[in-house]
């Protein structure tokens, strides 16, 4: 892992202010935190600012002020920094997202299902489905294609057919 993924990693348990790069172009210090009489209230534009990050020392950026300001707390706000880590950075990062997540839903499952499938260990993906199963996850429509994708780079149609049911 690069030195911010460590460093934020190291410091994720006791969240300091990590200040913004300078050449960030969306400033979350733009994002009014008390104030949603404006044009777009602060959820849909933090939601933007995340969905718009293309660079992973800014996506660690953003991270961590959502989880200093405490909207990592929030569902849809920690499915989404979920699913950005699943598309930018390394499944080790994922993983930890995941697991100081505070609450799970089918969505954020599924992202980590598929970002196993997606990554050199397939056979993880089957291991995370089949553990959340005995927690009570039902799996939905969009369980199955990244299951079945990680089954087909394992070479395993056996384990699709019990995926499957």
């Amino acid at each position: 892992m690069n030195i911010i993924a460590n460093t934020f990693i190291k410091h994720f348990s006791k969240p300091k202010f990590f200040p913004l790069h300078p050449s960030f172009s969306c400033s979350i210090s733009s994002l009014n935190f008390q104030d949603s009489t404006q044009n777009q209230p602060f959820p849909k534009k933090a939601l933007k600012l995340i969905n718009s990050c293309y660079a992973l020392n800014h996506f660690y950026q953003i991270h961590a002020h959502f989880f200093i300001s405490g909207l990592f707390k929030n569902l849809t706000f920690s499915s989404r920094v979920l699913k950005r880590s699943s598309e930018l950075c390394e499944i080790d990062y994922t993983v930890l997202v995941f697991r100081y997540m505070t609450y799970y839903d089918a969505f954020s499952v599924n992202t980590m299902i598929k970002a196993y499938s997606c990554s050199s260990m397939p056979q993880k993906a089957l291991v995370f489905y089949f553990e959340m199963l005995k927690n009570e996850f039902f799996p939905n429509s969009f369980s199955f294609p990244p299951l079945i994708s990680a089954c087909v780079k394992m070479g395993s149609v056996e384990m699709g057919q019990i995926c499957h049911g």
